[in-house]
């Protein structure tokens, strides 16, 4: 913003009286003289802008009119407003939304306009009159700072920020079967999906339920079918760990496992008992499952392992016709964040076929690049289940998908039953 001796040009909008020195000046609404030879000279209010600089130029004149000197200045005057946001930081889901309102206070802006960083989340209205709120939508993966400007006449008199995170929900799903949980049960089920696939099928429960709905009209299921009702203690105890192994240990003598790591070849070279079954036992320690290429298949093998402690599972493991895979876990069961397939799980073939327990907890991996899981039989975790695999757009899949396999509990060898013994007194 330049000036010359006949005009002070200066930006419209501003606030507040200012007074500058001079010797003689050009009035920047008249073009004429301003009172020669006084030593002051108020700048009219409404031609000082708020929070920008502003520059001008006093001439000194004689009394031909010709300019002997020249003095120029610049200034700012700050806005004395804030603003603050609510929320000022914030999470979404992906496709999820949330408002975000600004406060103005110090003075009273025509409009506040929010200015999003980022294309993971959109802001609409972009500029917004009094109450000053708009919607902000996550479309995208990631944080995006939101720039909040007050807006008078069109110019800013002062910002605020607040950050919008987007994530993507982690919810799982169950196929042709039950979901049980002795404690609470949930799922960030998103849209028009159902907890459970292809009914009849129960979510029962027995502690708190988050993010599934009972009846028809919920998303449980088609049936709707919620129960309120949690697992016997005695059931986990005649289920648990201990009691499978000594069913075990009672009727076979198990292929010791020497090391820390299990490979095919491992599988595949371990002697069959009568039953036709491969048994073997890693007795104290933690084992690893893992395969050169990323997977085990066991063809027609039927496989039981007792593992006393830790099981990682660093391989999918899968079997054909005849085939079964049964791993007991004395302590936690965990996969490894390489397994998985980036899209939807509920087409294509399990990533783990079989029976898994666990006696502590069942860890799906945490995998920021959105690779899915899909269990195929049964996965039992006593101490919960603790599934950390986010989704990838569209969050209408699923991170964790376990589908039921009937056959496979069905193929279960006799050394695992439960043998129940039933007296009843004869009449003599």
């Amino acid at each position: 913003m330049g000036t010359d001796k006949n005009n002070l040009q200066l930006v419209p909008n501003p606030r507040e009286n200012r007074q500058y020195v001079n010797s003689s000046a050009r009035d920047p609404r008249t073009g004429g003289d301003v009172n020669r030879g006084i030593s002051s000279y108020t700048v009219p209010s409404n031609l000082i802008p708020l929070g920008q600089p502003m520059y001008f130029r006093v001439f000194a004149v004689n009394n031909n009119g010709q300019s002997t000197s020249s003095v120029r200045w610049s200034f700012t005057v700050a806005s004395t407003c804030t603003v603050s946001v609510l929320p000022v930081s914030s999470t979404l889901s992906y496709g999820a939304t949330t408002n975000l309102t600004a406060t103005v206070t110090g003075d009273t802006p025509d409009q506040v306009s929010f200015v999003s960083n980022s294309s993971n989340v959109t802001v609409n209205p972009a500029t917004v009159s009094s109450p000053f709120t708009t919607t902000a939508t996550g479309a995208g993966i990631g944080t995006a700072n939101i720039t909040i400007f007050a807006l008078k006449a069109g110019v800013p008199i002062c910002t605020g920020n607040a950050t919008v995170t987007v994530s993507l929900p982690n919810w799982w799903q169950v196929q042709g079967g039950n979901a049980a949980a002795k404690g609470s049960l949930g799922s960030s089920i998103p849209g028009s999906n159902k907890f459970i696939l292809d009914a009849p099928g129960v979510a029962a429960h027995g502690g708190s339920v988050s993010g599934i709905t009972p009846g028809t009209s919920g998303n449980v299921s088609s049936t709707g079918w919620l129960a309120n009702s949690s697992v016997s203690n005695r059931l986990l105890t005649n289920s648990g760990y201990a009691a499978l192994k000594r069913r075990v240990l009672d009727v076979v003598t198990p292929t010791s496992v020497a090391g820390s790591s299990l490979s095919q070849g491992d599988i595949s070279s371990a002697p069959q008992s009568s039953d036709g079954v491969a048994y073997l036992y890693k007795t104290g320690g933690n084992l690893t499952i893992s395969n050169p290429g990323g997977s085990i298949n066991l063809g027609g093998q039927k496989v039981v392992l007792l593992v006393d402690g830790d099981v990682n599972l660093s391989s999918t493991i899968r079997f054909s016709g005849g085939g079964l895979f049964v791993l007991l876990a004395g302590g936690n069961i965990s996969v490894d964040s390489s397994v998985g397939v980036v899209g939807d799980p509920t087409p294509r073939q399990a990533d783990f076929q079989g029976v898994y327990l666990a006696q502590g907890t069942v860890s799906t991996g945490a995998e920021p690049g959105g690779k899915m899981l899909r269990w195929g039989g049964s996965v039992i975790g006593l101490g919960g289940f603790n599934l950390q695999r986010g989704t990838t757009p569209p969050a209408t899949w699923p991170s964790e998908m376990f589908v039921s396999r009937p056959d496979i509990l069905l193929s279960l060898p006799a050394s695992l039953l439960r043998q129940s013994t039933i007296f009843t007194e004869a009449n003599p």
